[in-house]
């Protein structure tokens, strides 16, 4: 194995990229210190970064997940319930805009469609439109139809946001493949020359 000579401006880079890792870790090791930490240590400043872990904290947060919800010094806990709802919803949201954003993004990039790229970027528009526009509306449509508080009417919000992305990003995945493979032959000619 070659090794590259190293100049100063990689060890610059090389630098760069290990300070932007460790300011971007940090609050990762922050979160998992207090989660080892017992209820007075963690209150204490300066912050300790040496310290004996526990695990009493996930005792109680899963005894109390047991039995459906207990009281932790102020704190009323109920775990599961909200871990499993967000399980539920973001799988669902997830299988959703799979099922319907890849076959609108394959015709829109493989069918001759009058005005497509219009289209194309109507959708793209959606995108950046913010989201909250679109909160009322669906308010009071999901207390008319009854979908008001359902995991369905929450699928069914994330939808204005992940539709239009998986739609786009397939839309321009494949017509850049197939932009590719019909520059792949001339691409060849020219290399062979």
């Amino acid at each position: 194995m070659r090794f590259k000579r190293l100049t100063p401006a990689s060890l610059f880079l090389n630098g760069l990229v290990v300070v932007c890792t460790l300011i971007l870790t940090f609050p990762l090791v922050w979160i998992v210190m207090m989660s080892l930490k017992q209820q007075a240590e963690v209150m204490t400043l300066p912050p300790r970064f040496v310290f004996t872990p526990t695990f009493e904290n996930f005792r109680v947060l899963f005894d109390a997940a047991q039995a459906g919800a207990t009281s932790y010094g102020t704190i009323k806990v109920d775990f599961l319930t909200p871990v499993a709802n967000s399980v539920v919803i973001s799988l669902g949201a997830v299988l959703v805009s799979l099922i319907a954003g890849v076959p609108a993004g394959y015709v829109l990039a493989r069918r001759d469609i009058p005005r497509k790229e219009d289209i194309a970027f109507f959708i793209l528009g959606f995108r950046f439109a913010p989201a909250l526009l679109v909160v009322i509306p669906l308010f009071s449509v999901f207390q008319t139809v009854g979908l008001y508080d359902t995991y369905l009417g929450m699928i069914w919000v994330y939808q204005v946001v992940t539709l239009p992305m998986i739609i786009w990003a397939d839309h321009i995945s494949r017509t850049s493949q197939r932009t590719l493979r019909r520059r792949r032959p001339w691409m060849v000619q020219s290399r062979s020359v």
